[in-house]
C-alpha cells in the first residue's frame, strides 16, 4: 500500500481532525506551462498529545465535495468532514 495510503488510513483512525484549504497556483503542464487556480487541503488529527498525521491533498476548488472524496464515513463520530468549527463558511454545510 502507498505511504500516501497508509497515513489517510491512520488519519481516519483518530477521533479528531482539522481541515483547511489554502489557494495556491498549480501549474498545468498540458497548457503550454500556465497556472491555475487551486487549493491544497490539509488534514490534521487532532490529537494534544503523541504524534499527529497530517494528509495534504491539492484539488481544484474548495467545496464540501472535495473533502468528502478523501474523508469517508466514521460511524464513531459521523461526517468527519462536517464539523466547521471555526469558520462556518455556507459551502461547508
Amino acid at each position: 500500500m502507498p505511504q500516501a495510503e497508509l497515513l489517510r488510513t491512520e488519519l481516519l483512525s483518530r477521533p479528531v481532525l482539522h481541515a483547511d484549504e489554502t489557494p495556491l497556483q498549480i501549474l498545468d503542464t498540458k497548457k503550454d506551462g500556465k497556472a491555475q487556480n487551486g487549493y491544497l487541503w490539509t488534514y490534521v488529527s487532532g490529537e494534544t498529545t503523541g504524534d499527529s498525521v497530517v494528509c495534504f491533498d491539492c484539488q481544484p476548488g474548495r467545496a464540501s465535495r472535495y473533502p468528502d472524496g478523501r474523508l469517508e464515513r466514521n460511524p464513531a463520530h459521523g461526517w468527519l468532514c462536517r464539523v466547521p468549527h471555526a469558520e462556518k463558511r455556507r459551502q461547508y454545510h
